[in-house]
């Protein structure tokens, strides 16, 4: 029964860049219904398995399975259309488009009218064009990005760009979410704000866009947040998982602790 949960597989996973160790050895299971935190020092692995997951990069060794299917030699475009969405440590919005366009390029995966019923803009064309601009009204309210609609996201303040970003990931109807700091810049409130979004993501409260909540991976410094939120937690240091378990099991362990605060001297 706990099998038939998991959506997402990493077996024995191994990244390399010339002579630098990214991953070594990295196993985790992910779950249809949980958000799973990855925490670690600075370079300690985290994003390295964002980029492995959505096929930015390719391990050199193990394999990944979405739903039971291998994709490490997809290509990322292929992934996303699989269910697997993600947002930036950096923004990577267009920064020229308003806030409803970038949160409708989240859709163009799902876009599969022929040229010509595009180009005439009838029957299906126009019906698919309608259901789609629907389910981006649905985010924009979840998301409280009404008031910058028609702005352009390069003027908008960070905490709503963050957001905008998220909203596009949702638009793509996720299998997997993947969030690589959504909290990092903002200032407190800002912060709650996201963690509470990120709350009602997992439990389906946006249910009129999608009918199943995405199982989420977080990576995030933040660690009242990441305690506060995450169902479980894995840590990682120089490229390898160190403990797993829940927020208060990984809170009291010393490989955890040495990993961050390093170990006494005498």
């Amino acid at each position: 029964m706990q099998e038939n949960r998991v959506i997402l597989s990493l077996e024995d996973i191994y990244l390399s860049f010339g002579g630098v160790q990214a991953l070594a050895g990295v196993n985790i299971d992910i779950k249809k219904d949980e958000i799973l935190a990855l925490i670690g020092p600075n370079g300690s692995g985290k994003t390295s398995i964002l980029n492995s997951i959505s096929g930015f990069y390719r391990p050199q060794k193990g394999n990944i399975y979405l739903k039971g299917k291998r994709i490490n030699n997809i290509k990322p475009s292929k992934i996303a259309a699989m269910g697997v969405a993600r947002t930036f440590q950096n923004l990577a919005l267009y920064r020229g488009l308003s806030t409803v366009d970038n949160i409708l390029s989240g859709r163009h995966i799902m876009m599969k009218q022929s040229f010509l019923s595009g180009f005439l803009y009838f029957g299906p064309a126009l019906k698919t064009e309608v259901e789609h601009r629907r389910q981006v009204e649905y985010i924009m309210d979840f998301l409280e990005l009404e008031p910058y609609r028609h702005q352009h996201v390069g003027v908008l303040p960070y905490g709503v760009r963050k957001r905008v970003e998220l909203g596009r990931a949702l638009a793509m109807e996720p299998k997997v979410l993947l969030l690589d700091e959504p909290m990092a810049g903002m200032n407190m409130e800002e912060k709650e704000d996201m963690a509470r979004y990120v709350l009602d993501i997992r439990e389906a409260k946006w249910e009129t866009v999608i009918k199943e909540s995405p199982a989420i991976v977080l990576v995030e410094h933040e660690m009242d947040v990441v305690m506060g939120i995450a169902e479980r937690v894995v840590a990682l240091d120089w490229g390898k998982k160190i403990a797993e378990g829940t927020p208060d099991e990984i809170k009291n362990n010393q490989a955890v602790i040495k990993a961050y605060l390093g170990e006494e001297e005498y």
